[in-house]
């Protein structure tokens, strides 16, 4: 039986069950094309260890109407930019400080992302305006050839972590062009940079969200910083083919303020 529906991304859809007295999330691709992407995020979910992050248990997986889903565990958590905007920085230094230690610490290998990125730069110049042109030459202008090849989330945003009881949950895994841990600092930038998962809210905490920043940067190289905040502007550019007029002229805002305090 459906408790609740869910806010999900890519269209997929998400809603809270109970079954027997049971409760769990089932999570159903948006079409039978984005099968194989929901299946990578599964096995990403699956796959995801770690000694003090954790992620919810895959239960059971199969079609329905030729639409692959998945249930999983559900965590009774807060969303972590609720839980920055509630707390103050006594409780939030803590809990922030495990997914940058998780950040610092992932093991990675030495690769060449050069082509992958120009191919994304490409596969998105055609839909983007004149004036976007020069973010992707930022995205270029930087040496792809030694990224750190390690396992990431692919979408860590403050939505996608659940604050419950002092322990954090990584949700919604979300299959990478490419495989670094670059993506996931871009997607916090996204958010202590951006404050993207506040977008919806009127009161945004600015003064946390730098102090956050601040304390990021501290643990970042000057490669992780560099990288990142190309990758931060790709992936604005990245929701451009798929933005109303709204979200546009919200996405230019934002490259606009990007450009501003990285000197694009």
């Amino acid at each position: 039986m459906i408790i609740k529906k869910m806010n999900g991304h890519s269209g997929c859809e998400v809603c809270l069950h109970e079954e027997d007295g049971e409760k769990y999330i089932r999570k159903i691709s948006a079409s039978s094309q984005y099968n194989s992407r929901l299946i990578k995020q599964m096995d990403k979910q699956q796959s995801f260890k770690h000694d003090v992050l954790q992620t919810p248990a895959v239960y059971r997986s199969g079609y329905i109407d030729n639409l692959f889903y998945f249930d999983m565990e559900f965590i009774r958590g807060v969303p972590m930019h609720n839980y920055v905007s509630l707390n103050n920085m006594n409780n939030i230094l803590p809990i922030f400080d495990k997914v940058c230690d998780y950040l610092h610490n992932v093991d990675t290998t030495k690769g060449d992302v050069t082509e992958k990125i120009e191919d994304k730069l490409i596969s998105l110049e055609p839909n983007l305006t004149s004036d976007m042109i020069k973010y992707c030459d930022y995205c270029r202008d930087y040496d792809w050839s030694a990224a750190p090849i390690s396992e990431n989330h692919g979408d860590l945003t403050f939505e996608n972590i659940l604050v419950y009881r002092n322990k954090l949950y990584f949700i919604d895994f979300l299959d990478s062009f490419v495989q670094t841990k670059h993506i996931d600092y871009s997607k916090m930038m996204q958010d202590i940079v951006l404050d993207w998962s506040w977008r919806h809210n009127m009161n945004k905490p600015l003064v946390k969200t730098i102090h956050l920043h601040n304390k990021m940067l501290e643990r970042m190289s000057y490669e992780d910083i560099e990288a990142s905040k190309r990758l931060l502007v790709l992936n604005l550019l990245r929701i451009v083919p798929y933005s109303n007029e709204i979200t546009l002229k919200y996405l230019q805002n934002r490259l606009q303020y990007l450009s501003k305090i990285f000197g694009i």
